[in-house]
């Protein structure tokens, strides 16, 4: 059977997204999500995230903009003068020349996965925060070791037939990962581009369809570029996606334990 892991990105962004999808969570809407443990107010979201009994979930991995999981001198490569993750364009320019220190880069995504497993989480799956995986092959060589490190799957985003140097890594380190990754575009072509994704899938493959659904709001603005698209997120999510679940008894929705 094909199946579908439905995931929901960034909770804990805001307490309205952290909400929102507890709740889709509970309706079997969505069977997957990521947190991001150095965001602001991570504390208060799991809270509500552990009197849900939804302590299991996978780690949305950070490289920009946020205060670091690490100590900012053991990591002077990745910061800037405050202490902070550098935006996402300076980290893109220093990796071209050089200037990012990969060794640094592992640290401190480990520092991340440390800090959410402190704070209760039983991590499932890595994912990364703007596919920063993709950078480079020597920033793919990070995360794809790290999955092998911790053994947990890694929801990549390259695409079948290319990069096959990249494929290579994950099959010779024995990472467990989907078959494939697609994220909606917010258009009125999403379900067709999804159908068409599920059908190319091979009988026992495994689509990770990334979304973000949520309430908008001042905060969010100020954390994400997302934010009146969450809506179209979660109202596609509740209502053309589940009428097509229902439809085709050969495509079942799961979490990453059934990878």
């Amino acid at each position: 059977m094909k199946q579908v892991i439905v995931e929901a990105d960034d909770f804990g962004l805001t307490p309205a997204i952290t909400k929102t999808i507890l709740a889709l969570l509970d309706q079997g809407v969505v069977t997957a999500t990521n947190c991001m443990p150095t965001m602001p107010g991570f504390q208060d979201s799991m809270q509500l995230a552990e009197a849900a009994g939804r302590t299991q979930m996978g780690i949305h991995l950070i490289i920009d903009r946020h205060l670091p999981a690490s100590s900012p001198e053991q990591i002077a490569s990745l910061v800037d003068e405050r202490g902070y993750l550098l935006p996402f364009d300076q980290f893109t320019a220093r990796l071209a020349i050089g200037e990012i220190n990969l060794g640094e880069l592992a640290s401190e995504l480990r520092q991340q996965i440390k800090l959410a497993q402190r704070f209760g989480i039983m991590i499932d799956h890595i994912t990364t925060h703007k596919n920063f995986e993709l950078l480079s092959p020597a920033v793919f060589d990070v995360v794809s070791r790290l999955a092998q490190e911790t053994g947990l799957p890694l929801r990549h985003n390259l695409v079948a037939g290319q990069q096959p140097k990249l494929w290579g890594m994950l099959k010779t380190r024995s990472v467990t990962a989907p078959t494939q990754t697609l994220g909606l575009r917010h258009t009125t072509d999403d379900l067709a581009t999804v159908a068409a994704a599920v059908q190319a899938l091979s009988e026992a493959g495994t689509l990770a369809l990334i979304t973000h659904p949520g309430t908008p709001s001042a905060l969010l603005a100020q954390r994400s570029s997302l934010n009146e698209d969450r809506v179209l997120d979660r109202d596609w999510l509740v209502a053309p996606w589940q009428a097509y679940l229902a439809a085709h008894q050969d495509v079942k929705a799961v979490g990453y334990q059934r990878l």
